[in-house]
């Protein structure tokens, strides 16, 4: 009798009581467990490497040591390969003082998300700053180290922003990247997981646009650099935002543990990227 597939999803630690609506994982879990998939939650790294298929689901933006070498010795890996998403890793589109970009930007945590992963789990609470809509000043953003991902602030001009910022290393300055249609702007989401995947374009008004103000969307066709990019960073999971300049995709973020949508039709595109997701288990499945 064929030994049935056993697929560990890999938390941090801190993580096995995290609320499961938070990411859209579980979703998928339910799927493959109807089909015959054997899912557990694995919370922290365990003493002994596993040929159980590992899913790399740990919310943390720079994977730590212990979790890095364990995956290393599975010979069944989901993400195995993506180790650090700061942003300073991925941007092509960091501004600095004096390399003479003239045009907006915006000032974003390195961390994912705002760093709020690695806040929520610190003990005791962290004595630092935070950045959110009520609290919002500019001297704050020398000394602050996490922000509210929806309250990112954006400036005219490298000029406007205070030289504190740069001297910050919790802190990137980026080009604000607006792709406009009529008085709204577009943003663009990939879901993906090994050869399939769900990519929808996204109208609302801005900037800087979020997911909430999103008025409209459809699917659209993957850029092929993309996928490129994809693989040349081991991704085999995860949501990739981005905007199309120039006829080339700008990512703005990489996620390899995306969570639930919250914006206008949320619902119906999780089904989508559900159904469009979930056979993209099998490379991983025993034969």
């Amino acid at each position: 009798m064929a030994k049935r597939d056993r697929l560990l999803i890999l938390v941090h630690e801190k993580d096995a009581d995290d609320p499961k609506a938070w990411y859209r994982i579980w979703s998928l879990c339910e799927r493959w467990r109807a089909s015959g998939v054997e899912v557990v939650l694995q919370a922290g790294v365990p003493s002994a490497p596993t040929d159980d298929i590992v899913f790399n689901h740990v919310d943390r933006t720079v994977l730590e040591p212990a979790y890095l070498e364990w995956l290393a010795r599975c010979p069944r890996t989901i993400n195995g390969r993506v180790v650090d998403i700061r942003k300073s890793t991925f941007s092509r589109h960091l501004v600095r003082p004096g390399d003479g970009y003239e045009g907006p930007v915006i000032v974003k945590t390195d961390l994912n998300h705002g760093g709020l992963p690695e806040k929520r789990r610190l003990e005791p609470p962290p004595k630092c700053r935070w950045y959110g809509r009520r609290r919002s000043r500019r001297h704050d953003l020398g000394t602050i180290q996490y922000m509210n991902p929806s309250a990112y602030p954006v400036f005219e001009s490298v000029a406007e922003v205070p030289a504190a910022v740069f001297e910050n290393p919790a802190l990137v300055v980026e080009q604000l990247l607006v792709e406009r249609e009529g008085d709204q702007i577009a943003l663009y989401n990939y879901y993906f997981l090994g050869a399939t995947g769900h990519c929808v374009r996204r109208l609302g008004p801005g900037p800087p646009f979020k997911g909430p103000m999103a008025t409209s969307m459809e699917e659209v066709p993957v850029p092929g650099s993309l996928l490129a990019e994809r693989e040349r960073r081991g991704f085999d999971y995860g949501k990739w935002d981005f905007v199309m300049c120039a006829g080339e995709p700008c990512v703005l973020d990489m996620n390899r543990t995306p969570g639930l949508a919250d914006w206008w039709g949320a619902d119906d595109l999780g089904r989508r990227i559900t159904d469009a997701l979930e056979p993209g288990l099998e490379p991983w499945r025993r034969r």
